[in-house]
């Protein structure tokens, strides 16, 4: 039972509301690097697809 204890108190740690969070204007910059990451994956294909 104490074992069961530990778990629930390290799942309410991780579910704490007072985590820092990222900030509201950093989600556009990740969709940006995700976007760049796409099209740098893209134009390794076409250069390497045709060796």
């Amino acid at each position: 039972m104490d074992e069961m204890d530990q778990k629930i108190a390290w799942a309410r740690l991780f579910m704490r509301k007072d985590r820092p969070l990222p900030k509201p204007g950093c989600s556009w910059a990740f969709f940006i690097f995700l976007g760049l990451l796409t099209v740098g994956l893209i134009v390794m294909y076409l250069l390497y697809k045709g060796d």
